[in-house]
């Protein structure tokens, strides 16, 4: 990778058009939720900024010829994240308060 493209505007031009669009409403929701500070709207920008980037990790893995298996993984690992954080919005939204098991971290507001 060159300098030019770091100074490049498209840090994620390697994402295909599906999940770069996810990963894009996820990142502006996740940055307008902090602001707002609302955590249950947080946690669901988080879901699917790792849901599109798992999405894409996953599909480059699979459409490689020889089997990228680290990208399957990784894949599977953010995908496994992003159904964490849905989880924890639809608890927290439906609610109004955090799973229990995470409750201890004071992050109710």
């Amino acid at each position: 990778m060159g300098s030019e493209d770091v100074r490049s505007p498209w840090h994620f031009r390697e994402l295909h058009l599906f999940p770069r669009v996810v990963f894009a409403i996820g990142a502006v929701l996740f940055v307008v939720t902090l602001i707002a500070r609302d955590s249950a709207l947080s946690f669901l920008g988080l879901s699917l900024v790792f849901g599109g980037v798992g999405w894409n990790l996953l599909g480059d893995g699979l459409r490689a010829r020889p089997k990228w298996k680290s990208g399957i993984v990784q894949g599977l690992i953010a995908l496994g994240c992003a159904a964490f954080c849905f989880y924890v919005f639809q608890h927290r939204y439906y609610s109004g308060d955090l799973p229990y098991f995470l409750q201890r971290f004071g992050i109710n507001r």
